[in-house]
C-alpha cells in the first residue's frame, strides 16, 4: 500500500440524479463533512466488521479481471492482514459510501503504469468497480471522491472541474432518519423507462429542467430557482415512490408557498433528501436534522 493519509470525502449530487444515467448533465461536489481514511487493526476478522464484505468485493475485482490496472495482490494481502477504511460516510444515505471507499481503493491500488489523467477512461474504471455495490454505476461518486473538487458531467459524458459560485439561497440536506439500499430504487427507475410515455412526459422535461437549473447556479443567477420548482414537481409527480410518506407533506408546502423546494439526493427513498431555498423557512419547517451545504 502506497504511503497516504489523504482523505476520501462523502458527495452530494447536486443536479442529475437518474439522469446522470441518460447521457444527462450532472452536477456533484464533495462534502467535506463526512470522510473515510485508510487504517489497519491486528484481528481483521473479529475487529473490521467489512472484512468479509471487502473479500468479497475483491473477487468481484478479480472476476471482472481489473487486475488489468489494479494491483490485486497486494490488497488482498493488505485486506488479510488487517487493511480497514475507516469512515463516518453513512451508509444507504446518497451521499457517497462506497465512492469514497471505491475511490481509496483506485487511488491506493492503482498501477504505476496505469496511471491516466483522462477523467472518461478513470470515470470507467471506477464505475465498473462500484457496479459491485449497486449493479450499474455512473461512476461519478467516486469520481468526486478521487479527485475531491465539483465536477460537471455533459451530455456527452465529457467531465470538467467546476467553480460553484456564492448563491443568495440555502441548500440544506434533510435527514430522513431512513437508510435505504440504492438497487431497489434503480430497479424502479428502470420499470419506469419501459413505459411508453416516460421518454416525452417526464424524462425529457427533467432533463430540460435540470440543463437549464444547472447552468443558473453556475451564474449564480437566482432565477435558477424556477427550474428547481420545475425540477421539484416533476420528481413529485414522477417518482413518488422515491419519496418517504413523511416528507410528502413539506414537499408539497414547499411546491405550494415557494419557500424553499425539495429535491432527491441520489435514488431517494431514504437517506437525505435536498432543500432549496429560504434558510429560515427550511429550517422553520423541518423538525429533524438538517446540514448545511452553504
Amino acid at each position: 500500500m502506497k504511503e497516504n493519509n489523504r482523505a476520501y470525502h462523502s458527495k452530494v449530487l447536486l443536479f442529475g440524479e437518474y439522469l446522470v444515467l441518460e447521457q444527462a448533465q450532472a452536477l456533484a461536489m464533495p462534502f467535506k463533512k463526512f470522510k473515510g481514511h485508510w487504517g489497519q487493526v491486528d484481528n481483521p476478522k473479529i475487529k473490521n466488521p467489512y472484512f468479509k464484505e471487502m473479500l468479497e468485493l475483491l473477487s468481484f475485482f478479480q472476476d471482472k479481471k481489473l487486475n488489468e490496472f489494479l494491483d490485486l495482490k497486494t490488497l488482498e494481502h493488505a485486506i488479510q492482514s488487517g487493511l480497514i477504511f475507516n469512515s463516518n460516510i453513512r451508509n444507504g444515505y446518497g451521499t457517497g459510501s462506497s465512492g469514497a471507499l471505491i475511490a481509496g481503493i483506485y487511488d491506493q491500488y492503482l498501477f504505476d503504469n496505469a496511471q491516466t489523467d483522462d477523467f472518461i477512461d478513470i470515470r470507467q474504471r471506477l464505475s465498473l468497480m462500484e457496479s459491485f455495490f449497486h449493479g450499474k454505476s455512473s461512476g461519478v461518486d467516486p469520481l468526486i471522491s478521487f479527485y475531491d473538487t465539483p465536477l460537471l458531467v455533459d451530455q456527452s459524458g465529457s467531465i470538467g472541474q467546476v467553480h460553484i459560485p456564492s448563491q443568495s439561497c440555502s441548500f440544506y440536506l434533510l435527514d430522513s432518519e431512513v437508510s435505504r439500499s440504492t438497487q431497489p430504487f434503480v430497479d424502479i427507475y428502470n420499470k419506469k423507462k419501459r413505459v411508453s410515455d416516460f421518454e416525452s412526459k417526464l424524462l425529457q422535461p427533467l432533463k430540460e429542467a435540470s440543463d437549464r437549473a444547472i447552468e443558473g447556479f453556475l451564474q449564480g443567477d437566482l432565477n435558477f430557482l424556477s427550474n428547481i420548482e420545475i425540477l421539484s414537481r416533476l420528481q413529485f409527480d414522477g417518482f413518488k415512490e422515491m419519496i418517504l410518506p413523511g416528507f410528502v407533506p413539506l414537499w408539497e408546502k414547499g411546491l405550494k408557498t415557494g419557500d424553499f423546494y425539495l429535491k432527491l439526493c441520489g435514488a431517494g427513498g431514504g437517506g437525505y433528501y435536498l432543500a432549496i431555498g429560504s434558510e429560515q423557512h427550511i429550517l422553520d419547517n423541518f423538525e429533524g436534522t438538517a446540514l448545511k451545504l452553504f
